[in-house]
């Protein structure tokens, strides 16, 4: 894809992975991008201003003083000339200094100048000790709140010789992903159409403390509504208590659900408007609890607390499947299921697949197995009903081939 006329500002911070940047700025400019650097103390260690220069044609900007009276830089280059602001690498100083709101260097300035008018990006890169430290992580969840694409880090080996997550975003892919940005922008394929996507895992109730679920984040369906969005769709989130959620933005609303019978009432009522399509994403509980007995006594009270001195017998009543309930009522809206196995038989897996297809209202399945899910890995197949098979490793493959089905693009 060219990237003429698109302005890319990079932001260079002092990790060992720096050399990187030069590998992603010369391919953006082998596609037309205007790309300009900025430049930490700590990168300069690293990467010296002579190899950017040479490889953007333009000087770089290294200070937060040295502009002239017509040109401020973190007033205009994070105003007025960037379309995106990429921080690749992102060391754990940098990161935590973004999120502190701290100014007193360039990149701060722009940062804080730029204020999400244009995307911001962040690419990670340290020690995997420094990477998983809660000092880092809740400065990333705070970058995320306040509008930051926190891009993936690989796992590995580290330049200090130990293992673990971490590792810059590679070049390759963190380029695809701005290609992916601007498509979108120029496309915005599904603009005008509306789509419900059900995100997260259900938690069905013990007592008024203690639940029943699964370890879905909804992850996945975060991934799936960022996707819609950013290419033009209204999404309507349903997403369960605990589960990962965009930040707030234009077109998408959000609607949070606990258990089995929530979800299946609130989705009944978001289907009332006759979306475009439906992505089942959620991992629905297939059991809930009926009653509890204690000492031979049955009770299906699920409030307060149950003693944690005698220990309960739980009676498991099997839900419904959703997708049985909602076909008589909406099998002319596309639909996408999700069907998750843990089986290396190819032929378990596609029994799943083909289970699902009984269902009228299901056109096509999201087949994937907890043995291809690990990280960033995330293998998958989407089947059409007439047998047609997409497939993919990331999330964004996955986001980017369900959409698809609404685009004219399947």
């Amino acid at each position: 894809m060219s990237l003429l006329d698109k302005n890319i500002l990079i932001h260079v911070s002092g990790s060992i992975s720096a050399y990187k940047a030069c590998s992603l700025v010369s391919s953006l400019k082998k596609r037309g991008a205007q790309v300009r650097v900025s430049l930490s103390d700590g990168g300069k260690r690293f990467v010296g201003k002579t190899t950017f220069e040479g490889l953007t044609g333009e000087g770089v900007y290294d200070s937060l003083w040295e502009g002239k009276p017509d040109f401020v830089p973190h007033i205009t280059l994070a105003q007025n000339w960037a379309d995106l602001l990429l921080v690749y690498p992102a060391s754990a100083n940098t990161i935590n200094r973004l999120a502190g709101g701290m100014a007193d260097d360039l990149f701060g300035g722009l940062f804080l100048a730029n204020n999400f008018h244009k995307p911001v990006w962040i690419a990670p890169a340290m020690n995997s000790e420094m990477f998983s430290h809660r000092a880092v992580q809740e400065s990333l969840e705070k970058l995320t709140r306040w509008g930051c694409r926190i891009l993936p880090t690989g796992e590995g080996l580290m330049a200090c010789g130990t293992r673990g997550k971490g590792r810059l975003w590679e070049p390759e892919d963190t380029l695809k992903e701005i290609e992916g940005l601007f498509r979108r922008e120029a496309d915005r394929d599904l603009a005008g159409k509306t789509l419900i996507i059900t995100s997260g895992g259900c938690e069905e109730a013990v007592d008024g403390v203690r639940c029943l679920s699964n370890f879905s984040s909804g992850q996945t369906g975060t991934v799936l509504a960022e996707e819609a969005l950013s290419r033009g769709a209204s999404v309507k989130l349903l997403a369960s208590k605990r589960a990962r959620i965009p930040k707030a933005q234009d077109n998408l609303s959000i609607v949070r659900f606990t258990d089995y019978e929530d979800l299946q009432k609130k989705l009944f009522i978001a289907m009332e408007n006759k979306p475009d399509g439906l992505i089942m994403a959620a991992a629905v509980s297939d059991f809930s609890v009926d009653k509890i007995s204690i000492n031979g006594e049955d009770s299906t009270e699920k409030k307060g607390k149950l003693s944690s001195t005698e220990a309960p017998i739980l009676y498991l009543k099997k839900n419904g499947k959703l997708l049985d309930k909602l076909s008589p009522h909406y099998s002319g809206i596309r639909t996408v299921a999700f069907k998750l196995t843990k089986s290396k038989t190819e032929s378990v897996r596609q029994e799943g697949v083909t289970r699902l297809f009984n269902h009228e209202i299901v056109d096509y399945v999201l087949a994937n197995d907890l043995n291809e899910i690990e990280g960033e890995k995330h293998l998958f197949k989407l089947i059409s009903r007439d047998g047609t098979t997409k497939t993919g490793r990331t999330k964004a493959d996955l986001s980017k081939a369900v959409l698809d089905v609404w685009s004219g693009n399947n």
